[in-house]
């Protein structure tokens, strides 16, 4: 069975980042460019509009953790490369 047609330009796009970072990584790493990049895949996250859907669990990635990544990833050494992180929640997590 095809994928729903909006799955499928969400699948292609997503691909498409990827590998856009996966290049710009490569390239700093042969020494082609000074910039780093970092690819960062979220999970579900702690928003208005997340809370608002009736799929909302009650859990999702806070915002403070993504900020404090996006931090650590900049402050690290200048040949350091971070090529990319993918952060998860339990969605059946109970404080």
């Amino acid at each position: 069975m095809a994928p729903e047609p909006r799955f499928e330009t969400y699948r292609v796009s997503k691909a498409a980042l990827e590998h856009a970072s996966q290049q710009g990584t490569r390239a700093f790493k042969d020494g082609y460019v000074k910039f780093r990049t970092c690819l960062i895949n979220l999970d579900r996250l702690d928003t208005e509009l997340s809370r608002s859907r009736p799929t909302w669990t009650g859990n999702g990635i806070q915002l403070q953790d993504v900020e404090n990544f996006i931090r650590f990833a900049v402050s690290t050494h200048p040949n350091t490369v971070i090529e990319a992180i993918t952060l998860y929640c339990n969605l059946n997590y109970n404080d």
